[in-house]
């Protein structure tokens, strides 16, 4: 018992104690460059941006027989580092990236003189605290959530998707259904009801 616990310790220290470095390749293909190092079984670290545009697309309106311009907010997720890569190497792994990953992979390595250069534990450690924490998921599809303010507080309504920190919710009014949106700060799980 104690035995298995003094090696996973040790473990975990010689895991933290092999030294990252950092990949360059061509923009756009940072994801490409991560699934080879991760196929190959070298641990990878792809900071992360969630990128938000809006553009203008012209769309065939058949009621007035014309286009017209509509707007579309398109949300697509990047490299924070365009081009960039970490990669966590010790020598078994630079044998593998050297002989498996082939000519395929456009890859360069950052570094100055002689060899690759090192990204120091507080850098790295930078690099993680840019990143955003992951978005928790609130609400399941069909769980009853309530309006906790503005016109339409205390009434109920249906989860049906989020977007932006926003809320979508199916109340009923006037017989009809409709679907609202709601900031998240102004929704709470609904009280069940015996």
């Amino acid at each position: 018992m104690i035995s298995n616990a003094v090696e996973s310790a040790t473990e975990r220290q010689c895991i933290q104690e092999i030294p990252w470095y950092c990949a360059q390749t061509t923009v756009g293909r940072e994801r490409s460059l991560e699934y080879h190092f991760n196929r190959i079984g070298v641990p990878t670290y792809l900071p992360k941006e969630i990128s938000v545009s809006n553009r203008t697309v012209k769309r065939y309106n058949p009621i007035k027989k014309d286009y017209e311009d509509v707007k579309q907010r398109h949300e697509a997720v990047t490299a924070y580092f365009p081009g960039y890569i970490l990669a966590q190497l010790d020598d078994y792994g630079w044998a593998r990236v050297k002989t498996m990953l082939g000519v395929a992979v456009r890859l360069r390595w950052v570094q100055f003189g002689d060899g690759p250069v090192v990204v120091s534990r507080d850098l790295f450690e930078a690099i993680v605290a840019l990143q955003p924490e992951p978005r928790k998921v609130l609400y399941k599809c069909g769980d009853a959530i309530e309006i906790t303010s503005g016109p339409l507080a205390g009434r109920t309504g249906i989860y049906s998707h989020d977007a932006n920190e926003r809320v979508f919710a199916l109340m009923e009014f006037l017989g009809r259904k409709k679907l609202i949106p709601f900031h998240l700060s102004d929704t709470r799980p609904a009280a069940a009801t015996a």
